[in-house]
């Protein structure tokens, strides 16, 4: 400092950033502050641009990382190519720092962006000849951890397949339900079993209590005439849940449960009429398992016990019955629908059967830390493991295909029957796209298809391997578990 100037000095032999402590004082008063300023060398880098993602919005940890926050470009001065690197030690922008990365000349949100804010980041650009240049920048991160609702839906349903796809079954596509691989899981995709999968969208996630009870609301108490719908249970987002009481905001984007299946097969209707779309359920009036012109829109479900062979609503059964028992499904129609087991599997394998993820434990990895840090929930990755209850959706990572939630959280419903053919020894079963088709048995193992395992279970134990890709469960289409949380997904024909 010579007299109010600051000079470079004979030291200063190098370009790159200085940071200075000066002091001023006056009599017995001293002030002090932090500057810096940058020393370039001649031919160096002056300036660099840079180019902010819009709307930036930050859902969690594990949904956003490695989300793009913005790009470089545009380098003034020096000699190409450029490198870009965050700068620490200045310390102001340390923390913020800390928050992002950068891959090639993008900048990234690292894993530990711990919420939405405004973000101070110190970034270096160095050409060829290693002359360097440093800038500092301003990132903005909204904080939104709202989903679509059930208006917009169509918005989050992730493509699974465009055209129709083969699958040629394997013995190979087996999965261990622990890590001895001793035992192994049966898959819908045995060998000897091929199926062939139309073409389908699914839902990115689980269906939350706020968009059921969005269309709840409507499909009882505001739809037109004959077309309002009646639920035998409103549902809620928690297990100890006050049933059909208005989404609160820390509950609105938990998956529904406290539902039964009926529930949910009468949801995607109401759903599919809401949205302008077609309803794929509905009663059997011939009862001969087939849709027919007679035949007509379901619009309410009921906690009927179920027939001691087997469920009420099982076409198969022809006797006894009253003729609202009766359900057919008709996937031609353009609403929204439960995915057939096959369809369910498929997709939280990643939708490739020649994908290294094809064989993946768990829907995205294959690997129990990450598993139980990044994509799967269960009680060993519950907030509370003395008491996991549902989290709200997409706070863990997708598998490939953009699906959050594929391995625990809440079971997921799917159209199927439960059999006892399912096994390795028979796996030419009758067992299609439009789930089993053959006689269901008539002891305790009769049931609907859950897949995808829940919080209540340990991720990496065979007594709980429903978390699994494979794993699978069923339940009495009439009952209301309230010890395994159930909800839902759903499906849609590619238009």
């Amino acid at each position: 400092v010579d007299g109010t100037e600051l000079k470079v000095g004979e030291a200063a032999l190098t370009s790159g950033a200085y940071y200075i402590f000066i002091q001023a004082s006056k009599g017995g008063a001293a002030f002090s502050v932090t500057g810096s300023f940058y020393v370039a060398e001649g031919g160096g880098p002056t300036d660099f641009g840079f180019t902010q993602t819009e709307n930036i919005i930050f859902r969690s940890v594990k949904a956003d990382k490695g989300k793009t926050a913005g790009v470089f470009d545009d380098v003034e001065g020096g000699s190409g190519p450029y490198s870009y690197m965050l700068v620490a030690g200045n310390g102001e922008n340390d923390a913020d720092n800390s928050y992002f990365d950068i891959s090639e000349s993008a900048l990234r949100i690292k894993n530990t962006l711990p919420r939405g804010g405004v973000y101070n980041i110190y970034v270096r650009v160095i050409d060829s000849a290693e002359k360097v240049f440093e800038k500092n920048l301003t990132i903005t991160v909204e904080e939104s951890l709202a989903v679509p609702t059930a208006m917009n839906i169509d918005e989050e349903m992730v493509t699974v397949i465009s055209v129709q796809t083969a699958v040629t079954g394997s013995d190979s596509y087996k999965i261990p339900t622990d890590s001895t691989a001793a035992a192994y899981q049966l898959t819908m995709f045995p060998s000897k079993r091929n199926l062939t999968l139309d073409p389908y969208k699914m839902s990115k996630y689980e269906i939350t209590y706020g968009q059921w009870y969005e269309v709840v609301h409507w499909a009882t108490e505001e739809a037109p005439g004959s077309n309002k719908y009646t639920f035998a249970n409103l549902g809620s987002p928690i297990v100890s849940g006050t049933p059909g009481q208005a989404p609160a905001d820390e509950t609105r984007n938990i998956p529904v449960i406290n539902i039964n299946w009926r529930d949910a097969v009468v949801w995607c209707n109401a759903l599919s009429e809401y949205t302008e779309k077609e309803p794929v359920y509905y009663l059997d009036v011939n009862k001969d398992g087939s849709l027919d012109n007679g035949d007509t829109v379901v619009r309410a479900s009921s906690n009927t016990v179920p027939e001691s062979t087997g469920d009420s609503w099982n076409p198969s059964y022809s006797s006894g019955l009253s003729t609202d028992d009766y359900v057919v499904m008709d996937k031609t129609k353009t609403g929204y629908r439960l995915p057939v087991e096959a369809e369910w599997e498929f997709a939280a394998r990643g939708g490739d059967v020649t994908d290294l993820d094809w064989m993946y434990r768990w829907a995205g990895s294959n690997n129990y830390v990450a598993a139980r840090e990044d994509y799967a929930w269960g009680k060993d990755s519950a907030p509370d493991p003395a008491n996991p209850s549902p989290q709200p959706v997409g706070l863990k990572l997708p598998n490939r295909l953009g699906l959050h939630d594929m391995s625990g959280n809440v079971s997921e419903f799917c159209w199927d029957w439960k059999d006892t053919v399912y096994t390795d020894s028979s796996p030419d079963a009758t067992i299609g796209i439009d789930g089993y088709s053959g006689t269901v048995n008539s002891n305790a193992n009769y049931g609907r298809i859950c897949r995808g395992g829940n919080i209540n279970g340990d991720i990496y134990s065979a007594a709980s391997s429903t978390v699994s890709v494979t794993g699978r469960s069923s339940v009495l289409p009439n009952a209301v578990y309230s010890t395994m949380p159930i909800g839902l997904r759903i499906v849609s024909k590619c238009n």
